[in-house]
């Protein structure tokens, strides 16, 4: 299943039997009125549709993923005004959520981050707590620095933060796409390095093999 918010006016769902699709459409109008969405299993196996608002907000979808619950605010993730673009980690029994703000349109547009125990659904923000910033960047050929996803990289012992910048003042100019390596110590996490160069980059695994035959 795959969520999209089109011209940030809600979500429409589209499914496919391969990741590498291609992906239809299975709703014919919005579910919701959120954006930046993201999809994750809980510890129930029910689906959460994680969304932006004045704090990750998360809602339950219905088992044929069309429609979807009314949406809880996730408490202790938020920034001052508005909070967008929110993504999860859980690792070594702690789940990681990730969230952008500071508008997109400011040089200290950013990534902070908050973390709970994985034993808990994602909709109790009860043991979730606030933790600190983990990216962020002013200077004047790199600024603007959001909307994170975080992949792991091909040594499958490593994780790494997918992220835009602003070309121009004020976002005008269009956004690139950058990486950088995450490193943890326990419930702390920071980037790497955040600068335009001199980035750790992804280790290939020891051992792998490409079937020509597919």
């Amino acid at each position: 299943y795959l969520v999209e918010s089109r011209n940030g006016k809600g979500h429409y769902v589209l499914s496919s039997t391969s990741p590498e699709g291609p992906f239809e459409p299975i709703t014919s109008s919005t579910i919701d009125n959120a954006i930046d969405g993201s999809l994750y299993m809980d510890i129930d196996g029910s689906m959460i549709l994680l969304t932006a608002d004045s704090s990750v907000s998360g809602a339950v979808m219905a088992d044929d993923m069309k429609s979807v619950s009314e949406e809880i605010l996730i408490k202790n993730t938020t920034m001052t005004g508005w909070t967008e673009g929110p993504e999860m980690l859980t690792r070594n029994g702690i789940r990681y959520y990730f969230y952008t703000g500071n508008g997109v349109t400011q040089r200290a547009y950013r990534i902070d981050y908050s973390y709970g125990p994985a034993s808990e659904s994602i909709l109790d923000g009860q043991y979730v707590s606030q933790a600190h910033n983990v990216l962020l960047n002013t200077d004047d050929d790199w600024y603007g620095l959001g909307h994170g996803c975080v992949i792991m990289g091909p040594d499958l012992d490593s994780y790494y933060l997918g992220f835009h910048n602003s070309y121009m003042e004020g976002n005008s100019g269009g956004r690139r796409f950058n990486i950088g390596r995450l490193l943890f110590n326990g419930a702390d996490v920071m980037m790497q390095h955040t600068g335009l160069y001199d980035n750790i980059m992804p280790n290939l695994p020891d051992y792998a093999e490409y079937d020509a035959n597919n």
